[in-house]
């Protein structure tokens, strides 16, 4: 198989991927009350970060 033919390792392929959400990713710093119920948040319904974001942040755009 010649080079340019050789299969992507899942490293390459996760990184071409990040390559086109890259637009998508937002990160900020938050206080330590801020943080604190955001973590509650998480811990309560046994979300990841990126889950519980994606609902509080959903919830604000959609008015639900």
């Amino acid at each position: 198989m010649s080079e340019d033919n050789k299969p992507k390792t899942r490293y390459e392929r996760q990184a071409e991927q990040d390559d086109k959400r890259v637009h998508n990713l937002f990160q900020v710093r938050l206080d330590e009350s801020l943080g604190d119920k955001l973590r509650d948040f998480m811990r309560q319904r046994d979300y990841n970060a990126n889950q519980a974001l994606k609902i509080i942040i959903s919830r604000f755009f959609t008015g639900k």
